[in-house]
């Protein structure tokens, strides 16, 4: 891969966490499993969503609450999108809008 796919994927990362946390409260193994299924091309492992959940809250653009998981009875972290996330989120998604329709005029 070159720099540029690596941004590109990067910020396809950022923009997938931040929409499926706006749809709901996820844990990262469940969001790891979504991307699996929606995204495979990016070949992530769990580290890599881990490592991105915890830049996107240091930048308070995703935020945490711990809740007991009732069916093994412990806590386990939940990820939620905040308002800050939401609307990078938008910005984020317009943006590549954007690139899409630029290069669809370039091709």
């Amino acid at each position: 891969m070159n720099f540029m796919t690596d941004i590109l994927e990067q910020s396809i990362l950022n923009v997938f966490i931040l929409y499926s946390l706006s749809k709901k409260k996820l844990v990262a193994n469940d969001l790891y499993n979504i991307m699996q299924e929606k995204v495979p091309y990016l070949n992530l492992n769990q580290s890599v969503i881990y490592s991105h959940l915890y830049q996107l809250e240091a930048i308070n653009l995703v935020d945490n609450t711990w809740l007991i998981n009732q069916k093994i009875n412990m806590p386990m972290k939940h990820y939620h999108i905040t308002k800050k996330g939401n609307a990078t989120l938008l910005a984020q998604i317009g943006e590549l809008k954007d690139i899409v329709n630029s290069l669809q005029e370039l091709i």
